[in-house]
């Protein structure tokens, strides 16, 4: 299904495409991929992936935010290939129960250090939410 990775499985949607998790063939490391839906150089679509990338790539390497390692060319036009988070979102961890004291202490002080330092870039999220 994509090139380079094995094993791929859908883990979510969003509004840029599907999420898979594979195997990169190389390594053996699990990796999200995240799928881009509808994208043709100068779509919407495409617009808002390329700004998603830009800040991502802007904040490489903090502790709380996924990071792209690539781009490939998948199925149906380009993909993201990204670190793989095990526990997944928050929305993800919700499922199983409320958060107790201090467990959401830990998860609302990684979201707002990510954020802080997301607006000294002079980056506005815009879309903070369980799913993401």
């Amino acid at each position: 299904m994509f090139p380079g990775y094995r094993d791929a499985v859908q883990i979510g949607e969003g509004g840029l495409g599907k999420v898979f998790r594979a195997v990169r063939e190389s390594t053996g490391g699990v990796v999200a991929i995240k799928e881009l839906r509808d994208v043709g150089v100068g779509s919407p679509v495409w617009h808002r992936a390329r700004r998603e990338l830009e800040v991502l790539l802007r904040l490489r390497g903090h502790p709380n935010v996924i990071y792209v390692e690539e781009i490939i060319e998948g199925p149906i036009g380009p993909c993201l290939v990204m670190e793989f988070a095990p526990g997944g979102t928050v929305m993800d961890r919700l499922a199983g129960g409320p958060l107790c004291g201090p467990e959401l202490v830990l998860v609302g002080q990684q979201v707002c250090d990510a954020l802080v330092s997301a607006h000294e870039l002079g980056i506005v999220h815009r879309d903070i939410k369980p799913h993401n």
